[in-house]
């Protein structure tokens, strides 16, 4: 009987580097996303405005996303 390889997992190879790029992006463009629906919540602003917040805070785009929610929810203020 034929193999439907459409139906295989994909395989992932831990030196495959463009793979580990996209997970990276991905992680931050998901960490950004977070920050700025926080910062819209807390400080009652949009999300153009909240992103001008993060972007005057490099320290923020380095963060993961617990240590982010953290910082910004106990401080309700910006590092």
């Amino acid at each position: 009987m034929p193999t439907n390889h459409h139906d295989d997992p994909p395989r992932e190879d831990p030196d495959d580097e463009p793979a580990h790029s996209v997970r990276a992006g991905l992680e931050h463009r998901h960490t950004h996303a977070t920050a700025i629906g926080i910062i819209m919540v807390i400080d009652d602003v949009d999300a153009r405005e909240a992103d001008a917040r993060i972007a005057a805070h490099a320290e923020l785009r380095h963060m993961d996303v617990h240590a982010l929610a953290d910082t910004i929810c106990r401080t309700h203020r910006y590092p």
